[in-house]
């Protein structure tokens, strides 16, 4: 193949093929933007049945008005008591995995102040379907990762449903299969930023795979083919109070979707096929030539 022109159109093709066949990610959840009572929530208390403080708060880096895009979403406990629980609830469109390889993924880097430290399930986060905002969270399905000082009750749960508070622990959100609780061993340091991602994967035969990592934390992953979810539409953080207020003070939070297979939109099509034309025209040019 000596004419650089059909050289070039195959390359053409070759290359639009590859992006025809590349899964990119769809941004849920858009945490610059986020603001309290449209997409982010924070837990009713425990008159509501939901179980936080019901006056947890969101700082947006500002206020009056408040800054958008954001410079910080943080979300503070709603008392200063010591060892008490609270937590938020963000919404996004909802999403079902229905294709193998199909990801949705929960990711953020934050720094953690004052989190109670001589306990496990100090920090907890995950993916759910519930149609609660603030409370109402009675059917809420889906999976967590709880974290802590002791090894006493981390891991991966998953959600069945039937309590209003949604971070329940025993068996509305038991422990999916064998796992070693020392793998999500974890205590902050006021003031050092951590990342983090919690990532629910689709596989073959009606299974999916749970991945959680934080900080320096090795990340663990487990597979549910008994009962497993597939459709979320919000995510979760749960802090418990050390011996002051604690906070959780996000400089990236995102929910982004990636499908495990993608289909060629129109505009690629159309660009496949005048690739296509290019080489055959290239290809018949040169057969008249030298028959």
């Amino acid at each position: 193949m000596n004419n650089p022109l059909l050289k070039t159109a195959s390359l053409a093709i070759i290359l639009t093929g590859a992006l025809a066949c590349t899964a990119r990610a769809e941004q849920l959840f858009d945490w610059t933007t986020a603001t309290e009572g449209t997409d982010i929530f924070a837990a009713g208390g425990s008159g509501t049945g939901a179980g936080g403080t019901g006056s947890g708060k969101f700082f947006y880096g500002g206020s009056n008005p408040i800054p958008v895009p954001h410079t910080k979403l943080q979300f503070q406990n709603g008392v200063t008591t010591a060892n008490t629980l609270d937590y938020f609830v963000g919404k996004f469109n909802s999403r079902s995995l229905t294709t193998v390889g199909d990801t949705l993924s929960l990711s953020f880097t934050a720094t953690i102040t004052n989190l109670r430290t001589d306990i496990g399930q100090t920090l907890r986060f995950g993916l759910f379907n519930t149609t609660g905002t603030t409370n109402g969270f009675g059917n809420a399905t889906g999976y967590r990762a709880d974290y802590g000082a002791s090894n006493s009750g981390n891991g991966i749960r998953e959600r069945t449903g039937t309590n209003d508070v949604l971070w329940s622990t025993g068996t509305v959100s038991p422990l999916v299969g064998d796992q070693d609780s020392s793998n999500f061993t974890f205590t902050p340091a006021n003031g050092v930023a951590y990342t983090g991602s919690f990532t629910i994967e689709l596989l073959s035969g009606n299974r999916v795979a749970v991945t959680s990592q934080i900080g320096s934390v090795t990340a663990t992953s487990i597979i549910d083919d008994a009962t497993p979810f597939t459709t979320f539409n919000a995510f979760s953080f749960l802090i418990i109070n050390g011996t002051e207020r604690s906070d959780i003070n996000f400089s990236n939070l995102s929910v982004d979707f990636t499908a495990g297979s993608t289909i060629p939109e129109p505009s690629t099509w159309t660009l496949l096929a005048g690739a296509s034309v290019v080489v055959l025209a290239a290809m018949l040019r040169k057969f008249r030539k030298h028959p």
